[in-house]
């Protein structure tokens, strides 16, 4: 039966600890509470954290372990093996490893899937090397998957994984992304896509009727400026390709009394730049926006959209 340790009484026991940053600090706190005799707390030496000064109050041995390496699970030894094999130093096999940081891990996890399909199908690893069309080895691995009912995400791991482990063996582009696999993942990407209430929208006119319709509501109460700002950047991203970091990234360019002109990169493919444009507005529909009323527009090289804060308004 699962037990919350910090709500039963440590005293009298010597407890091994090695808890989450989070929960560090009550940790321990707990320790002292209970006037714990002895106790060995795993933790990392951060002296600028809030919790540190705590940790040395109680501290009467202090070891150092130096630095930890990760356990090599199966993802991992061939992935290292396979590129050191293909030219690589270690040096610059452990500089790609530091880079990904949390995403190491997913590439590793999806990556033992893989060895393990590979051992199922009497196959070694190191045919990985001299493959002439690894789209179909991944077209198989991912039908396999499928037909074991894995997850839309682990399926999305795994073909993110064999794309990037074949692109640092040396696979052209569209090998390790070819449109075999993309045409097979279709279904996954749709079901991943579009959450909740989301759905795909072709009629635009049914769109800002619903955002008219939605506006009555958003003018009654009164919204904060985040929440206005929330509200635009929403739109923005709907009417463009623009994501949010894309959005937040955004260099002012030009400013007047009635407009403020904004620069961004757009990375997905193909990459561009697009301009973004908050101007005066007229139309009485548009909601007063930090003391004024204000519209974007949204300008590219294929199109101008019009955008209220809270709505569409054409020219």
């Amino acid at each position: 039966m699962a037990r919350d340790g910090l709500l039963i009484s440590w005293e009298n026991q010597t407890p091994l600890l090695h808890p989450p940053i989070p929960l560090l600090l009550r940790t321990i706190r707990k320790v002292k509470e209970d006037l714990v005799m002895t106790a060995v707390i795993i933790a990392p030496k951060w002296p600028d954290q809030y919790w540190y000064t705590e940790l040395l109050e109680i501290t009467e041995l202090m070891i150092t372990l130096g630095q930890s390496e990760q356990v090599l699970i199966p993802g991992e030894r061939q992935f290292r093996f396979l590129l050191e094999d293909y030219g690589l130093k270690q040096a610059v096999v452990q500089r790609i490893v530091e880079a990904w940081h949390e995403q190491w891990r997913v590439h590793f996890s999806a990556l033992s899937i893989v060895v393990k399909y590979l051992e199922e199908n009497n196959q070694q690893w190191k045919e990985l090397q001299t493959l002439e069309q690894p789209s179909v080895l991944k077209a198989n691995f991912i039908q396999d998957q499928m037909g074991k009912g894995a997850s839309d995400n682990s399926l999305k791991s795994c073909r993110g994984a064999l794309a990037v482990f074949f692109s640092f063996k040396g696979y052209k582009e569209e090998q390790a992304h070819s449109k075999l696999i993309a045409q097979q993942m279709k279904p996954v990407q749709m079901r991943t896509r579009h959450k909740d209430r989301e759905i795909v929208q072709w009629d635009l006119n049914i769109l800002l009727e619903q955002i008219i319709k939605e506006q009555v509501e958003l003018l009654r109460s009164n919204l904060s400026i985040e929440e206005t700002m929330t509200i635009t950047l929403t739109l923005c991203m709907i009417f463009t390709v623009a994501r949010l970091a894309e959005l937040l990234r955004a260099t002012l360019i030009n400013e007047t009394e009635k407009e403020i002109t904004l620069e961004t990169v757009i990375l997905n493919k193909p990459s561009r730049i697009i301009e973004l444009k908050i101007k005066k507005a007229l139309d009485q529909r548009i909601c007063q926006c930090a003391g004024g009323k204000h519209g974007i527009i949204i300008e590219t090289k294929t199109s101008i959209l019009q955008l209220a804060t809270f709505g569409i308004h054409p020219n």
